[in-house]
């Protein structure tokens, strides 16, 4: 069974974490865009989507609510379905 066929979408999301100097910290959400046709694939960024904030300390404990935890998930979720072509109902 082969693991990765090295198919992908044209657009991803890249999400990274980056401490602020005031004890948060920042998810952030970038758009990318898939360069040529090669495996492993290249991609280039091409806008931010969009930043979320949390405390630092809480982060780091999963002290996280389920909602904040949620957020997460549902941003990303949106802007990968944002990215993605509709798809016909089976």
């Amino acid at each position: 069974m082969e693991l990765d066929n090295g198919k992908r979408g044209r657009c991803a999301v890249a999400v990274s974490l980056l401490k602020l100097p005031d004890g948060r910290v920042r998810f952030i959400f970038d758009d990318l865009e898939r360069r040529g046709d090669s495996f492993p694939a290249e991609w280039k960024m091409w806008s931010l989507f969009t930043f979320l904030d949390f405390d630092s300390a809480r982060l780091y404990s999963f002290e996280i609510s389920e909602a904040e935890l949620a957020g997460i998930g549902r941003t990303l979720l949106a802007r990968l379905l944002a990215h993605s072509e509709p798809q016909e109902p089976k």
